[in-house]
């Protein structure tokens, strides 16, 4: 079983297991316009009836069926999207079971937060209905009112449907094209969990992350979440493809994704391109293009810096003059307003190279290998200004 990490906590306070899991899990995802109970009530579901395996896919912690007691048979991968306030979503996948001997359906209590045979989560449909009893009273101010806070296009006939419980299903709504612009910012979140029985004297516990890969939106501030076990380039590449196709099917055509400089996420993107195209889901014209992010250049030029200078990028002592003179003069290069600016630019701060600080010289060159990335921004003027990696 998983358990949460209910031991990072002082000691001198006061707090049940319950209140060290809320604040584990509500302080792990922070999304914008969305109440943290909204984020504790789903995981709080997910995580008191399943484990995560690999490839992050949720699989039932007791995987025998509750009818004869005998062990369920694994079936197949369903995947579900939870719609959170704000316009945010999580992508979750779940192992689907079956009965080999008594051929009853195992219980799925991903349907305590999933509308029943539905992709929509059920909280947008209780909300509906909830609003319409409480006060709104029309349907037309159930929808606008319903469709602003989730961001959607669902129609006035689907909040009729859902509201008089006529129909035996609920259409699907759509997720809405105006909360995604399809220039997104990627960031990874985790969370520290413990595999093993918590709280028994003697038992053997692995402590192990959860991650929280994160795709914002850089001009609606909109989420798209999706959970793993782990961070490797070949499990990367298959969650950015799964984020990418989801969004094509959507009808929202992803045009750029920007990320920090730690790692070389430009190989994983021609990757992922690649198989965009050779699937027919993009165009050749329509390859998604990589943008590293300025905001992280100019913090990472800082620490590096620090490192070089004072053998540890944390030291909180001020960089002397020289030095920040140095990184202000590079980041000049995000100043200018053309490719061919930049161009002469680099080319300036190449000749002047070895005036510079080691850490300066290697993101000069840093510069000249990913040019393209880099550059991005002045196609883009938003890209340049945008933290969202940083959140």
């Amino acid at each position: 079983m998983v358990q949460l990490n209910l031991f990072g906590f002082r000691q001198d306070k006061n707090l049940t297991k319950e209140d060290q899991i809320n604040i584990t899990l509500s302080s792990s995802l922070k999304l914008k316009d969305c109440p943290d109970q909204e984020v504790l009530n789903v995981m709080g579901v997910i995580l008191s009836n399943y484990v995560m395996g690999k490839g992050g896919i949720f699989y039932l912690k007791d995987e025998r069926c509750k009818h004869c007691k005998n062990k369920l048979r694994r079936k197949d991968v369903i995947k579900k999207i939870y719609h959170f306030p704000g316009g945010h979503q999580m992508v979750l996948k779940f192992m689907r079971y079956s009965c080999f001997h008594c051929k009853k359906t195992p219980e799925k209590p991903y349907e305590n937060v999933f509308e029943r045979f539905k992709h929509y989560s059920s909280n947008v449909k209780n909300d509906s209905v909830g609003k319409y009893l409480n006060h709104l009273s029309s349907f037309s101010a159930v929808k606008k009112d319903i469709n602003v806070e989730y961001y959607n296009k669902i129609s006035r006939k689907t909040i009729r449907r859902w509201i008089s419980e006529v129909a035996k299903e609920a259409k699907l709504f759509i997720l809405s094209n105006n909360h995604f612009s399809g220039h997104l910012v990627y960031d990874e979140e985790f969370m520290s969990v413990f595999e093993g029985d918590v709280g028994i004297k003697g038992a053997q516990l692995t402590k192990k992350r959860l991650y929280f890969h994160l795709f914002r939106d850089a001009i609606t501030n909109g989420v798209i979440v999706y959970l793993t076990d782990s961070m490797e380039k070949d499990n990367l590449e298959k969650i950015w493809y799964d984020c990418f196709v989801h969004l094509v099917k959507c009808g929202i055509i992803p045009k750029t994704i920007s990320t920090d400089g730690l790692s070389d996420y430009s190989d994983v993107i021609k990757r992922v391109n690649k198989q965009l195209i050779l699937e027919g889901l993009i165009k050749p014209k329509q390859e998604i293009r990589h943008s590293y992010c300025a905001f992280h250049y100019e913090k990472n030029t800082y620490e590096n810096a620090k490192e070089f200078i004072f053998h540890s990028k944390f030291k909180k002592d001020e960089l002397p003059e020289y030095v920040i003179n140095q990184i202000k003069e590079l980041h000049l290069f995000f100043d200018v307003k053309s490719i061919e600016k930049a161009r002469e630019y680099l080319s300036l701060l190449f000749q002047q190279k070895q005036i510079f600080i080691e850490p300066v010289q290697k993101q000069i060159e840093r510069l000249d290998k990913y040019f393209l990335e880099y550059t991005l921004h002045i196609q883009y003027h938003f890209l340049k200004t945008t933290n969202h990696a940083e959140q």
